[in-house]
């Protein structure tokens, strides 16, 4: 998860917030140029996303809107592929009950191509809305396309809620 420097407002009353600065590219980019990535490279990546999840998970948030353009991708040193998840401006606090929370039940936010069918219907959300989303990444990195697609973004939010998964690419491994 990218590291927060400093947050805060100047005297003149404007918000700020100081991030480390990344150099690399986002996940998307890096699928354009690429079009696929190898399983060994795709895990490695996925495996740190499921890393930063569970780190935001575990102090009760959602992500609600991971897709490449959110997954940034560095290099480090030696590290390759070092993986920071961006933009956790839509997520959703999982406190308790009467918690103040980031958005509500029912208001639907997030990017058609990698949303999860009860975020889609506006319900409940858990980290396993995350995980879906984390599930449809891996899927691109690997096929070189999302499984669900369409002229519309009701119409893909749809084909996730109605449609059975397709096959991937023969030459990925079962």
């Amino acid at each position: 998860t990218i590291t927060i420097l400093d947050y805060g407002s100047t005297p003149d009353g404007t918000f700020y917030i100081a991030m480390e600065l990344l150099e690399g590219e986002s996940l998307h980019e890096l699928l354009a140029r690429e079009k696929v990535l190898s399983v060994e490279r795709a895990v490695h990546i996925v495996v740190q996303v499921a890393r930063a999840l569970a780190e935001a998970h575990s102090i009760g948030l959602v992500h609600r809107d991971l897709k490449p353009e959110n997954i940034f991708i560095s290099r480090v040193g030696l590290d390759v592929d070092l993986v920071k998840v961006l933009d956790f401006g839509i997520a959703k606090s999982e406190q308790a009950q009467g918690a103040k929370r980031v958005t509500k039940v029912g208001y639907v936010c997030g990017t058609p191509e990698y949303m999860s069918p009860e975020q889609a219907r506006g319900d409940e959300l858990s980290p396993a809305s995350d995980l879906y989303a984390l599930g449809i990444v891996l899927w691109e990195m690997l096929s070189g396309r999302v499984p669900f697609e369409a002229p519309t973004p009701l119409a893909t939010v749809l084909k996730h809620q109605n449609e059975p998964l397709p096959s991937l690419d023969a030459q990925v491994p079962q």
